[in-house]
């Protein structure tokens, strides 16, 4: 009768610690979408960082062509005065 007590304790204990295995383990699923999910927005916002640093980089390069193309034109307009 002891020993029938023991097994049903000890099959007790296993179930209880495959519910705890099991809530942990769902938990973990749970961080771990959110953490997914949380990396997708990231990611959709570091794409758009980067586009508009891109559109940036691009406006930037032309005005530094329009400014040399200025530059050049002053120098040939002082050039000419000067003859």
């Amino acid at each position: 009768m002891a020993r029938l007590e023991e097994q049903d304790n000890a099959l007790r204990d296993a179930e209880r610690r495959a519910a705890e295995n099991l809530s942990a383990n769902e938990a973990l699923q749970t961080k771990f979408d959110s953490l997914y999910n949380e990396q997708s927005v990231l990611e959709s916002e570091l794409e758009a960082a980067n586009e508009v640093v891109e559109h940036l980089r691009s406006n930037l390069a032309e005005v530094e062509r329009q400014n040399r193309q200025g530059q050049r034109r002053y120098a040939d307009q002082v050039s000419l005065t000067i003859l």
